[in-house]
């Protein structure tokens, strides 16, 4: 279980520091604007799992084959936020990088596939530790972007505030 909150915690971090990437100091970079925009799709319609992984960790304890119904869903849900992903990374970087990212996911979701597969004749009452990934990891994300990003309002009273600005000169 430490193991799974370190890569939750990690997992977080990588996907925080790809918002923030534009915004960090030094020369420019042609990857920032697409990844933190990937970063950023992935706060959105990640919080399609957040409901997923709360039913599925509170039926779990009940009844085992529930779980693995869940586990579908939760791959079915993963499918659709890693190919809002991948469909972003065509999108802002080229077809190729596309592929590049579509490979990518494929591969997690057919290993998640082959582990759900062979989870699914177990009978003990072991805690799955994808519930705390589906619950936690898009929700600190989309928290960290909802406070980070400026508000509409903010940025229109800096622009009114420049414009003045520059009209007293």
């Amino acid at each position: 279980m430490p193991g799974h909150i370190v890569r939750i915690g990690a997992l977080i971090i990588l996907i925080i520091a790809c918002l923030f990437l534009p915004f960090l100091p030094g020369r420019y970079d042609g990857l920032a604007v697409p990844l933190s925009t990937m970063a950023q799709i992935f706060g959105v319609v990640g919080l399609l799992l957040v409901p997923i992984g709360v039913l599925w960790f509170v039926f779990d304890r009940s009844n085992k084959a529930r779980g693995y119904y869940f586990a579908i869903a939760a791959l079915v849900g993963l499918s659709i936020v890693a190919s809002a992903v991948d469909l972003c990374a065509a999108v802002s970087l080229g077809v190729s990088a596309g592929i590049v990212a579509a490979a990518a996911s494929l591969y997690g979701l057919s290993r998640m596939a082959m582990s759900m597969k062979r989870r699914k004749n177990e009978n003990d009452a072991k805690f799955i530790p994808a519930t705390l990934y589906l619950m936690v990891v898009p929700v600190v994300v989309a928290i960290v972007q909802f406070f980070a990003s400026p508000s509409r309002h903010r940025v229109e009273q800096g622009a009114r505030h420049q414009k003045q600005h520059a009209t007293d000169k």
